[in-house]
């Protein structure tokens, strides 16, 4: 089961800023696919080994690395496990992630577009016990 089940990610690491950069290739009928870049800024408020985040893509690559640290010397990440039920991608870092430090995160990722005719992105419709959307 997912680590955070609910709609408005944790807050012990919070994004300062992003950047989302995207390459459309090969968009022939039946294989149209497309694949970018996020990079992130997070603020750690409180110590995690766990990045959690929004997203539902195929991951081929992520960096994490500390905004002060010399050379830009990236953490070990241990494993990016995503939960396509709740949406969300964890990150789990070998070692914590310290309060007050400024962490850079890179993630490469690649997707088909939707065969709804939805485009790029596409999120689904819930309905809570109370019957709202």
């Amino acid at each position: 089961s997912a680590p955070w089940s609910q709609s408005r990610l944790p807050k012990n690491v919070y994004p300062n800023e992003y950047q989302l950069t995207l390459e459309l290739f090969e968009l022939n009928e039946g294989e149209d696919e497309y694949s970018g870049t996020v990079d992130i800024v997070l603020e750690v408020r409180s110590s995690t080994y766990d990045i959690i985040l929004h997203g539902e893509m195929l991951i081929s690559d992520v960096v994490v690395t500390q905004r002060s640290s010399p050379n830009d010397i990236p953490l070990n990440v241990d494993c990016v496990l995503p939960f396509p039920n709740t949406q969300t991608l964890t990150i789990h870092l070998r070692e914590q992630l310290q309060v007050g430090n400024l962490y850079d995160v890179r993630i490469s990722f690649f997707r088909a577009l939707s065969l709804h005719g939805t485009g790029i992105f596409e999120v689904p419709f819930t309905t809570d016990p109370s019957g709202l959307k």
